[in-house]
């Protein structure tokens, strides 16, 4: 058991105690998914994992919990997200280069 998580007490019928995330980590995932949606929107951070918007400001309220998974999904969609808008900033940059009026 890493330092991250806590031991919970077994429930009933169970003998294993449940691993659960420390509140600092729950606040960790809270705060990369809002970050991820501050930088390339609400609609597409929700459409990332395929959760109506409603559902994605339930993650970020901490109604609903934030899985490695969902983590996953909204890193690929950012890194789809960057790839699309570095290829544009590419492009941006190949017109200027061929305008010698370009301020």
């Amino acid at each position: 058991m890493g330092p991250s998580t806590v031991t919970a007490v077994p429930e009933a019928g169970e003998t294993e105690p449940k691993n659960r995330l420390s509140m600092g980590d729950r606040a960790r995932r809270i705060m990369l998914l809002r970050q991820a949606a501050d930088l390339f929107g609400t609609a597409r951070a929700a459409d990332a994992l395929g959760i109506e918007r409603r559902s994605f400001r339930a993650k970020l309220e901490a109604a609903r919990g934030v899985t490695p998974g969902d983590l996953n999904a909204t890193a690929d969609a950012l890194d789809r997200h960057a790839a699309a808008a570095a290829a544009h900033a590419a492009a941006i940059r190949d017109t200027l280069e061929g305008r010698k009026d370009a301020a």
